[in-house]
């Protein structure tokens, strides 16, 4: 299954810093400051889990190999995605 960009972390809060270093440490590439857009609940068999999804641009830098594909919102009806995935790629499109 595929995912959008992913940073884990079990903190209760995730700021704008730490999104930024995260996603160029596993992705290679400088972003603008992220914005929030918004936050989900998915519930598993025996968790719950919180997805905060931010909206950020790249401002340089090269995606790193291994790291998946760059692809708009629009083009990735044919990949095998999630449903907590589908529900942030619904929310960073009605965001626009």
């Amino acid at each position: 299954m595929w995912q959008l960009p992913t940073v884990e972390d079990w903190k209760a809060k995730v700021d704008t810093d730490t999104v930024t270093r995260r996603v160029r440490e596993q992705s290679g590439l400088v972003t603008k400051t992220p914005k929030p857009v918004g936050t989900f609940k998915h519930q598993t068999t025996h968790r719950t889990i919180s997805f905060h999804v931010w909206r950020m641009r790249v401002a340089s830098g090269r995606l790193r190999p291994g790291t998946g594909q760059w692809r708009g919102l629009t083009d990735l009806n044919d990949l095998p995605l999630p449903n907590p995935q589908r529900a942030a790629i619904k929310m960073l499109d009605e965001s626009q």
